[in-house]
């Protein structure tokens, strides 16, 4: 039978001005098994509290029926969520997630309140009946989640989302590479196409028009093109994999293909991958690329331009030429085949004669363009990184671009960037280029060299590696870079700084600007050291993969003072330790080397054999490292002994807090704290299935939360969830701190366009977005602030994101495809939880024989 003893309802209304800082993908997991207390403690709803129960009154009041226990809300919420905890403040049953209200016939009372009647039948999540004691009966509420549509950056697409005809540009795997215009035909509708390798969504080729929009996209299969070249009305392109050559008419209108006494053939077929291009009035000249470990060599191919029989082969013979080396073509008026490579800039004849060309002026040639006059722009490699002009007959004309290139942690816009891959030249005599690496763009240059305007993005897949600042609604960061945001405007983002000046000499430490896969960095300010600093924490980069970074501004240049990894990790000049375990550096002496006596091994508490649990490693996809750098490793919660003077966190086994519970199987990872506790995860039979576990700040076991599809091959297993249920969990997006009675909340982010939002106690609070699969809203045509995008989904595999408050009180998540969107989020500050009182629970008697 149910005995329920009520104490008073507590609905509070909060709206946080602290900001946790954004977390780490919890993805690889640890079990703790709860202690118990002999009695149970005073209760407060407050979340560092909320892992107790309160004393239960020594007189019954009120008894309930068990199919009858009240729950009061207030006016204006519509969805809760209520659970059951043992005496001890820990959860048995995650009884309803993100109910409906108004589905459970409520009473409302003349002030608005809500009342309704839940039921337990005494059993926890896995369907077990209880032990005979006292139980609690506590929950939240809240209207349900808006989002609206704040602003985006990172693609100049309009609108920068993909899935309409003038969307989003770029494609989300590889940047710009290739560039063509219709320099003799200005009445053409596509005057400027541009290309990219791959890409999983998005557009791998597109074409703008003269006012500059995007009006055609190409993609076959996920291929696109290294380059793209115009002649005659037409754009040819070589796509990525198929290994064949096609062209398409400035019209954006299938060609006339290639006509040949037999027919007329659409594709061109090559014998090996095509990547570089030059195309002629009789002739197209195509380079071929040997795959990776291939004993073949690069080689030129020529065709004949109408039909596309193939003319000549020449190989590329050059002791500096490696698989991936840029090699680059283009023919002048006379149909001279100039190429540039490693060795040098050449004209190669079809029988394999070639004629070194050295352009007065030039250090290194790269990319390169020759334009209907004749005229040559070659990218300077060398020192200059400038864009030299030589009339036909190689005098200097103008340069294009900063003479030495980027300089300085500050962006340079008028600089060409290490990065520029194409070069062409429009019906106006202006210069464009392209850059592949972060921050991609494609620039605009006027017919004298000068800097006109660019184009900022695409983002890499999924939107991975953007970011907003923790606390400043005015920068973000993404890829080694700061941006300035003007969050008042429906379309921002301009590069603004370079993070690092780059690695010391011999310092393995470095903040990658484009290597990142699907990791995040994290931006904040704290004052844990004394003194506000601005951090950056960066996550293993392919690179340094395994790892975690910790970088403090000095004079605008973010330098290493500490780090994490596994024994065995990917940073050079970690001493040896055992395996398991986890190493911390501590950039003692400021010389940003590690120094054996800098390093602090935190011992692996897993059984000899099993090294692989324990909960060493607690890092993923981002990190939460929250102002007060407090960590849990290795059965332990280490707090900073003290800091250095350039505020690095030093952590002292000493002083570290063994956790309570029992480490079990898991995988190796750790804690990610949100709030006052820290969030884990505990497998059953298989990774996919198991539970989101929450421990106290002595590392008690407090709450568990069922998953049944995790991380992108789980979630492609298990249906649609249901409200109050998850899929697909891959990365904790971030937290919020909602003040003192809600505490903290933190967003899993899914793999089928759905977030799911916990309270740092485990408390299911609220989905946000739609699933992929559940009839979602389009995001628009149009580009509106303040678009309701309740109903949009983030797409699948979407990964990167962000969830935070900001300094102007606004909570925004982050997430896109090949753009960074960033929402604005409502009504979560209108939480409030509820305190139900208590059940006395007496399992029936069994049945007589």
């Amino acid at each position: 039978m149910f005995t329920i003893v009520p104490t008073r309802l507590r609905p509070t209304f909060f709206f946080a001005a602290h900001l946790s800082v954004s977390t780490g993908l919890a993805i690889l997991l640890s079990m703790l098994l709860g202690g118990c207390q002999k009695k149970p403690p005073e209760t407060t709803s407050k979340p560092d509290q909320s892992s107790t129960a309160t004393e239960a009154p020594k007189a019954k009041a009120d008894i309930a029926d068990h199919n009858k226990m009240n729950l009061s809300f207030p006016a204006g919420h519509e969805i809760f969520t209520v659970v059951v905890d043992d005496a001890n403040g820990m959860r048995v049953r995650n009884l309803i997630s993100m109910g409906t209200i108004a589905n459970h016939s409520p009473q409302v009372e003349k002030d608005g309140r809500q009342k309704i009647a839940v039921s337990w039948d005494g059993k926890d999540d896995a369907g077990k009946p209880v032990t005979a004691g006292r139980y609690k009966i506590r929950g939240i509420s809240m209207p349900r989640a808006k989002a609206t549509l704040d602003y985006t950056w990172y693609n100049p697409g309009n609108p920068p989302w993909e899935g309409y005809p003038t969307s989003g540009w770029g494609a989300n795997h590889t940047g710009p590479t290739g560039v063509a215009c219709a320099y003799d035909k200005p009445e053409a509708p596509i005057q400027t196409m541009v290309s990219a390798q791959i890409t999983e969504g998005g557009s791998a080729v597109f074409g703008l028009n003269a006012k500059l929009d995007k009006i055609y996209s190409f993609v076959r299969t996920g291929a696109g093109s290294t380059d793209v070249e115009y002649y005659g009305g037409d754009y040819y392109m070589s796509l990525t994999w198929h290994n064949v050559i096609m062209k398409v008419t400035a019209a954006g209108e299938k060609s006339n293909g290639f006509q040949r006494p037999a027919g007329v053939v659409h594709e061109i077929k090559l014998e090996g991958t095509g990547t570089d291009l030059a195309v002629s009035a009789g002739k197209i000249a195509v380079k071929i690329t040997p795959p990776d470990g291939a004993k073949e060599k690069h080689k030129i191919v020529f065709l004949e331009r109408e039909g596309g029989k193939k003319q000549a082969e020449v190989d590329l013979t050059d002791e500096n030429l490696h698989v991936h080396s840029p090699v680059y073509l283009e023919f002048d008026p006379q149909e001279n085949l100039y190429v540039s490579m490693p060795s040098g800039f050449y004209v190669i004849a079809e029988d394999g004669t070639r004629k070194k060309v050295t352009p007065e002026g030039l250090g290194k040639a790269g990319p390169f363009h020759i334009d209907a006059r004749g005229r040559f722009y070659i990218m300077d490699m060398g020192p200059d990184r400038q864009i030299k002009v030589y009339d036909p007959s190689f005098k200097p004309l103008y340069t294009v671009g900063t003479k030495g290139g980027q300089q300085g942690l500050e962006y340079d816009k008028a600089a060409t960037q290490m990065a520029t891959r194409g070069i062409a030249t429009d019906a106006a005599g202006n210069l464009w280029t392209t850059e592949n690496d972060h921050p991609r763009r494609q620039v605009l240059w006027d017919s004298n060299g000068k800097f006109v305007r660019h184009f900022v993005g695409n983002t890499g897949y999924g939107a991975a590696h953007m970011a907003g600042h923790e606390q400043d609604e005015k920068i973000a960061t993404g890829f080694g870079m700061l941006y300035n945001i003007d969050p008042t405007q429906a379309k921002t983002g301009e590069p603004w700084r370079f993070l690092t000046s780059g690695p010391k000499k011999d310092s393995p430490f470095l903040i990658h600007p484009s290597s990142a896969g699907f990791t995040r960095g994290t931006l904040y300010r704290s004052n844990a050291s004394g003194k506000m600093r601005e951090y950056y924490l960066e996550c293993h980069p392919d690179i340094l993969e395994g790892t975690l970074q910790i970088f403090v501004e000095k004079d605008g240049d973010y330098r290493p003072v500490a780090a994490f990894q596994n024994a065995g990790g990917k940073i050079p000049g970690f001493p040896t330790a055992p395996a398991g375990s986890t190493q911390i550096w501590t950039d003692a002496n400021a010389d940003e080397l590690i120094q054996a006596t800098e390093v602090l091994t935190v011992p692996n508490p897993a059984p000899p054999g099993k090294a692989w649990l324990g909960g060493g490693n607690f890092w993923g996809w981002n990190a939460l490292m929250l102002e007060d750098f407090t960590i849990a490793l290795g059965g332990k919660i280490f707090k900073p002994a003290r800091f250095t003077e350039d505020g690095a966190p030093v952590y002292d086994p000493a002083t570290a807090t063994p956790m309570q519970s029992q480490l079990d199987n898991s995988y190796p990872m750790g804690w990610t704290k949100v709030g006052k506790h820290f969030v884990g995860m505990r497998h059953g039979e298989t990774v996919f299935h198991g539970h989101h576990v929450v421990v106290d700040q002595k590392g008690k076991l407090v709450s568990q939360f069922p998953f049944d599809g995790l991380t992108v091959q789980g979630s492609m297993k298990t249906p649609m969830p249901p409200p109050g249920k998850t899929t697909g969990e891959v990365v904790i997006a971030g937290s919020v701190n909602l003040g003192p009675e809600i505490g903290s909340v933190y967003a899993w982010h899914g793999n089928y366009g759905q977030a799911f939002v916990f309270t740092e106690d485990g408390l299911f609070l609220t989905s946000l977005f739609k699933d992929v699969r559940d009839n979602p809203a389009g995001p628009g045509e149009t580009l509106v602030k303040g678009a309701d995008w309740t109903g949009v989904t983030m797409q699948q595999e979407s990964f990167g994101c962000w969830f935070g408050k900001q300094n102007d009180g606004k909570i925004r998540y982050l997430f896109g495809q090949n753009a960074a969107l960033v929402t604005e989020i409502h009504n979560l500050e209108k939480a409030a939880r509820f305190d139900a009182g208590w059940v006395d629970w007496t399992p029936p008697a069994p049945p007589k024989p």
